[in-house]
């Protein structure tokens, strides 16, 4: 707003020496000169015009940051998280289509970890944990070891995770991918609301480096939270390990691809201000 202010003033001063009479925000017109002055101030208001803008929209950036400070600790910190657990099984009604997708894809993919925890469960004994403190929280890398007259290992575990599981290898992937995508998007219809002054080219450029950072570290920190959430879960949940890795790490996967989530925004932030604000007004 201090830049604004100071092209005001400039302008007001341009005003006064092309003979314009300035009084707040009033300009009168003399009779003497009357044309070479009404074209001075076509001009000037121009000017004038293109700072007001600049102005409300330094107002509007000012009331997004001013609003921010003002949530309490369920808005803050509780109510991102509930809202990323409700999406991982209820669709964004904002993005139906790429949710969708996505949702669908982490359904399944917990569904054949839930049928693992509790076919485990259910065979008590017959499965043996793995060595490995992250290795714990994987289902997949415990052993089934038959015991008397249970020779085959049950379907739960032989056939039906496997094969869920195929599908939901790609769910960290997918999920990443449709949050690139979304921040991108939004990234795009912000500037293109702040900022019309820009061209195509610098809008598109900053969507995609910011859907880029914010999609990378989701993925990275959501595999990353799951795999530690998992191996704690298992290992404190003491006989309902299997149970306790599944839980560990959706509760671990969706805490951390919401931080990687808002590091990725942070970060993309960072290089666009950095690095495509300045060679894009560079180029002109």
């Amino acid at each position: 707003m201090r830049s604004v202010r100071s092209e005001y003033l400039g302008i007001a001063q341009t005003a006064q020496d092309c003979g314009l009479l300035v009084e707040g925000d009033t300009v009168i017109l003399f009779d003497e000169d009357v044309e070479d002055c009404a074209h001075s101030f076509e001009e000037l208001k121009a000017q004038a015009q293109v700072q007001r803008l600049n102005y409300e929209r330094a107002e509007y950036v000012f009331s997004l940051a001013l609003e921010s400070l003002k949530v309490d600790a369920y808005e803050q910190w509780i109510e991102p998280v509930f809202n990323a657990f409700k999406e991982q099984f209820v669709p964004n009604e904002k993005h139906l289509l790429a949710n969708g997708v996505a949702c669908g894809v982490g359904v399944v993919d917990t569904i054949g970890q839930s049928t693992s925890a509790l076919t485990m469960q259910h065979f008590d004994g017959l499965y043996k944990a793995p060595e490995g403190f992250l290795d714990k929280g994987d289902l997949s890398k415990w052993t089934f070891e038959p015991i008397g007259k249970h020779g085959l290992e049950p379907v739960g575990t032989r056939r039906v995770a496997p094969a869920l599981g195929k599908v939901g290898k790609v769910a960290g992937v997918a999920g990443a991918v449709v949050d690139g995508g979304i921040t991108a998007y939004d990234t795009y219809q912000t500037d293109t609301e702040q900022h019309p002054e820009w061209g195509e080219g610098h809008k598109v450029t900053r969507a995609g480096v910011k859907g880029v950072t914010t999609g990378g570290t989701t993925f990275v920190m959501g595999i990353a939270g799951a795999k530690l959430g998992a191996a704690v879960g298992a290992v404190c949940s003491g006989p309902f390990a299997p149970v306790g890795a599944v839980v560990g790490g959706l509760i671990g996967g969706v805490v951390g691809g919401l931080a990687g989530h808002y590091g990725g925004e942070y970060l993309g932030d960072v290089i666009n201000e950095q690095g495509t604000d300045r060679i894009a007004e560079a180029i002109g």
